[in-house]
């Protein structure tokens, strides 16, 4: 129908555009852009893939760093970060980072999330905010199977509350989706209780993503400090064993992907504890 056509020139116009803001690149040999991503996105490789028109390429490894990219492209505040540290900005405008993220993000959310290393375990992650959500995909991503708790009836934790004109209707919906077909299981409006043992139906490992906390609502016994944040260590350990914690939990975050690079983070601690462990 007529709402399609438009909506497929809308599409092609976009590309249009992307392909001529990615073109501005300059592949700088020590790209500031990627040093200033909090969550590790190689920039210049993904507009070298979009200015030259290969769009399938550039989605498949933007979202192999950037797993919720059609939302961290409208709500990562770009400005401090790559866009900041891209040297086109000392001479006027930087390259539009974040529409490019966001463009490729929304062409590619059926694409499924991507499985590397085979470990084995099963992981449960507590929070289904920007760090849950991080947690999950990078963890999915290591081999292992994951479970995300979240108490609400919605996955999304903060990201729910972001408003239609910024995080348009239904994209936060597609992401999360995108998810689940890719094998990682959501538990809603499910209250997390602490059982016997403390680590039930088999989980290797916990992960507690729960954003600001309520010391009176954290069932587990953990340690804190004077605001309440769950107290970790450099590796992301709690004071209980098999206990990470990440994103809001531990600190407070200026942005979204402050918190989502911190569960990266923890992520890789997690795997390589596992490994370790697990290792004859």
């Amino acid at each position: 129908g007529h709402g399609e056509r438009k909506k497929l020139r809308m599409g092609r116009a976009a590309g249009r555009q992307a392909i001529g803001a990615s073109s501005a690149c300059l592949q700088c040999q020590e790209p500031g852009c990627t040093g200033g991503c909090p969550i590790g996105v190689g920039i210049p490789s993904v507009l070298s893939l979009v200015s030259s028109g290969r769009l399938e390429e550039a989605c498949a490894l933007l979202r192999l760093r950037s797993p919720l990219a059609s939302i961290t492209g409208r709500l990562c505040p770009s400005h401090r970060f790559c866009e900041y540290a891209c040297i086109l900005s000392r001479k006027g405008a930087s390259v539009s980072i974040h529409s490019i993220e966001a463009f490729l993000g929304d062409i590619s959310l059926k694409l499924p999330a991507r499985r590397g290393r085979a470990a084995t375990g099963k992981v449960a992650v507590v929070g289904s905010g920007p760090a849950g959500l991080m947690a999950a995909h990078d963890l999915h991503a290591d081999g292992f199977t994951v479970n995300v708790i979240e108490r609400e009836a919605l996955a999304g934790g903060c990201l729910r509350h972001v408003p239609a004109g910024v995080l348009p209707e239904g994209v936060l919906d597609s992401e999360t989706g995108r998810l689940v077909k890719s094998g990682i299981t959501f538990e809603k409006s499910c209250n997390f209780k602490a059982q016997e043992p403390l680590l039930p139906r088999g989980y290797s490992a916990l992960v507690l993503t729960t954003g600001l906390p309520d010391p009176k609502e954290c069932p587990l016994p953990l340690k804190r400090d004077a605001d309440g944040f769950i107290l970790v260590d450099q590796g992301y350990h709690t004071s209980l064993p098999r206990v990470y914690a990440a994103g809001g939990a531990i600190s407070s975050y200026g942005s979204i992907t402050e918190a989502m690079a911190s569960a990266r983070e923890m992520a890789g601690c997690l795997l390589r504890d596992h490994l370790f462990t697990s290792s004859p």
